[in-house]
């Protein structure tokens, strides 16, 4: 993505946890977070346990990949879905209805088993794990929180970016859910 990826965040690297996927401590100069892309939600530091905004977040959530879905410059937030691997067990298909319509798979995951849909990463770019954008519930958090997903071998940022067909797919899936629910259908 060039000039509109995170390359102007200026990171300080250090490894906080080695085993995969390391995390890293940075510090934001001049942060530009951008709807789309798949940044890393640091773990909850001791000293934000107080955050409103955090506490939206299950504490089991932290330490997750998420989906940027908006960033507000003037509160340096950042609005964003969780993504899970469901602990890496392949059982997706046989989860409860319920459970399947919170969640859009991302490929190389199979389409999602009631609808069919699934999402794609630009460039063929494909996650460390199977994954599963959770639909039902949107946080907000500080832009501090907020990471690189992965680092190349040279150190860089790699983008991890939903292409532009799965960003349209995905406001469908959300606004098909946000039906459900006002219809008790969830």
């Amino acid at each position: 993505m060039g000039d509109t990826s995170l390359h102007t965040l200026v990171l300080v690297h250090q490894v906080v946890n080695t085993s995969p996927p390391a995390v890293y401590q940075f510090i934001t100069m001049s942060p530009v977070i951008i709807p789309g892309h798949i940044l890393w939600l640091l773990s909850l530091p001791p000293a934000s346990s107080t955050d409103d905004a955090n506490h939206m977040i299950p504490a089991g959530c932290f330490n997750h990949p998420v989906l940027v879905l908006s960033a507000n410059r003037l509160t340096a937030k950042a609005s964003v879905l969780i993504l899970t691997s469901f602990a890496g067990e392949d059982t997706f298909a046989y989860r409860n209805e319920t459970v399947r319509a919170a969640h859009v798979p991302i490929h190389p995951c199979d389409p999602h088993p009631d609808t069919g849909l699934l999402l794609f990463l630009r460039g063929g770019m494909e996650l460390r794990k199977r994954s599963w954008v959770k639909i039902d519930r949107v946080a907000e958090v500080g832009w501090e929180m907020l990471g690189v997903y992965e680092l190349d071998g040279e150190g860089k940022e790699r983008d991890f970016v939903l292409d532009n067909e799965s960003w349209v797919v995905l406001g469908d899936a959300m606004g098909a859910w946000s039906k459900a629910i006002e219809e008790g259908e969830m």
